[in-house]
């Protein structure tokens, strides 16, 4: 039950991958989303601070350089400011802008048509000298715009009363607002990202769940399905045998037995690739010599080699020592071989070779065979399931699992395997393996 459980909630890496991505996805559409939300919110912002700015430079521009109060409030608001507050009965029409003058800070500089300087009037600020004035104008000036920013000023270049003037209004307090608005929505965004990418993480183990109970499901029964099917096969390998006894040999016989090794031997390749999935494929790792092991599996495969016509080339150092198991080892050497036997082409040698350069911390096993039917570049889809480059293929062929099953070996390593074609017409398979490293921790290397 313990097994099972652990199986039914375990996650494949593609399921992992997955999950992943809906995570991805999810915080990239918001931070999109988010994005174009806060950019047209602060540029909608920017340009009503602006507009309005440029409503109180252009007002001040019409009354020729000097804000006034209107005639109807302006007398008794001067009274009232300089005698103290106003009184009761007295009321103001809301509509006169007569609060402008005493709200706003603003200075004029006088320009002549070459863009210097000739005067300035700084009666209605206070932080800015008459020297600063006469600099900033002449920036103005030579800035060669309408209306712009300077320092904390927005201002405007035109013509008052016939004169070349710049006009320059405070808008300290309003850009420092816009930037503390920004700021705000700034950290609103971040904070809202964070809780989008909180919220995906759940939905997203929630979305995939559905797919780790079926992919669960799916291995529980290959590896039920491969156990049960040995029995019938073992039942008719006994039968032929009966039936040989009694009969004789008989080519029919022969077939039924190469059959049923066929089943037998893609059973236990099912059931080997259930484990590696459901992470439950443990090895005993220790020092393998790899070249040794080569050596073995072609004297293993000797007569298949030499019956298909194939010559053999081979690249190996004195000796190659790999971190590994020395029997699924010698099972990936077999599938390699056995794959380039199927579907390669014995017009050209192949050729095998190991590098284990002493400096490195993996050793390097590649075999190379002619091929055809290959586009030049690297072929992932040949280490797929059931993945076949011909479907015409015979009873004679393979199952389509070897290459996934020797992806499942050298990944049980904690290793690297992969298919190119560099020419289109030949696929070198390249094994990368852990060096087996010494006591002292320093690799045997091709020594």
């Amino acid at each position: 039950m313990g097994n099972s459980s652990s199986a039914r909630t375990r996650e494949a890496p593609e399921i992992r991958m997955l999950r992943q991505r809906y995570v991805l996805v999810a915080a990239a559409s918001a931070a999109l989303v988010i994005s174009v939300v806060l950019a047209v919110t602060n540029i909608m912002n920017w340009n009503s601070m602006t507009n309005s700015l440029d409503m109180i430079v252009e007002q001040i521009v019409a009354e020729g350089g000097e804000l006034s109060v209107d005639e109807a409030g302006a007398a008794s608001l001067a009274v009232s400011i300089d005698e103290g507050t106003l009184d009761d009965d007295e009321e103001l029409d809301p509509a006169a802008p007569i609060e402008v003058p005493y709200s706003i800070r603003y200075f004029t500089v006088t320009l002549d048509e070459a863009g210097e300087a000739v005067g300035a009037n700084t009666d209605h600020v206070v932080s800015v000298s008459r020297a600063q004035a006469l600099a900033l104008g002449e920036q103005a000036a030579a800035s060669h715009a309408r209306h712009g920013y300077l320092n904390d000023f927005r201002y405007a270049v035109t013509r008052v009363n016939g004169e070349r003037t710049a006009v320059f209004l405070s808008a300290r307090g309003e850009v420092a607002s816009y930037w503390s608005f920004f700021a705000s929505s700034l950290t609103a965004g971040v904070l809202g990202l964070c809780l989008v990418v909180g919220l995906a993480i759940p939905l997203a183990r929630r979305a995939v769940a559905p797919l780790v109970e079926s992919q669960a499901a799916q291995r529980r029964f290959v590896t039920d399905a491969s156990h049960e099917i040995r029995t019938p096969l073992a039942v008719i390998l006994s039968t032929a045998d009966v039936i040989e006894l009694e009969q004789g040999e008989s080519p029919w016989l022969d077939a039924i037995r190469k059959q049923v090794a066929r089943l037998d031997d893609l059973a236990g390749k099912l059931v080997f690739l259930s484990r590696n999935d459901e992470g439950g494929l443990s090895m005993p790792l220790g020092r393998v010599d790899l070249v040794e092991l080569v050596h073995e599996r072609l004297h293993h495969a000797e007569a298949r080699i030499a019956h298909a016509g194939v010559e053999c080339r081979l690249e190996l150092p004195a000796r190659a020592a790999v971190r590994g198991d020395r029997e699924r080892l010698a099972q990936l050497l077999d599938l390699l071989i056995d794959n380039a036997l199927r579907h390669g082409d014995a017009s050209q040698p192949w050729l095998l070779a190991i590098e284990a350069p002493a400096e490195s911390d993996r050793v390097r096993f590649q075999m190379r065979n002619a091929a055809d039917s290959l586009t030049a570049g690297l072929h992932d889809e040949l280490f797929e399931r059931f993945y076949r480059a011909d479907a015409a293929r015979s009873s004679e062929g393979g199952h389509g699992i070897g290459l996934a099953v020797a992806r499942a070996i050298v990944s049980a390593h904690q290793g690297d395997i992969q298919a190119v074609s560099d020419d289109g017409a030949s696929l070198r398979v390249a094994v990368w393996l852990p060096a087996w490293q010494d006591a002292d921790g320093e690799g045997e290397g091709g020594r």
